[in-house]
């Protein structure tokens, strides 16, 4: 089964992070969105991934866990899984 080009956007959203101790905040993040919708669909598919966040006009970026340190309160953040 093959899929269709493969199409990849680009977008800004708020996105709910939550640190290793439970605590949850929003962050305004990059999110990578990519047409994986096979060549036969019918209706279209797509994965999201969470590539970086905005912190006072600085950009994080995540590392291999999906993860980042908040440079202001020096919490552990956790990506969501937005698929």
């Amino acid at each position: 089964m093959g899929l269709n080009k493969r199409e990849v956007k680009s977008m800004q959203k708020k996105v709910t992070f939550k640190s290793k101790d439970g605590v949850a905040k929003e962050f305004i993040a990059s999110i990578t969105e990519i047409d994986a919708t096979p060549i036969e669909a019918t209706t279209s598919q797509y994965l999201y991934a969470v590539k970086s966040v905005e912190i006072n006009n600085q950009t994080v970026g995540l590392d291999m866990d999906d993860g980042f340190t908040d440079p202001i309160s020096g919490q552990y953040f956790i990506a969501p899984d937005l698929n």
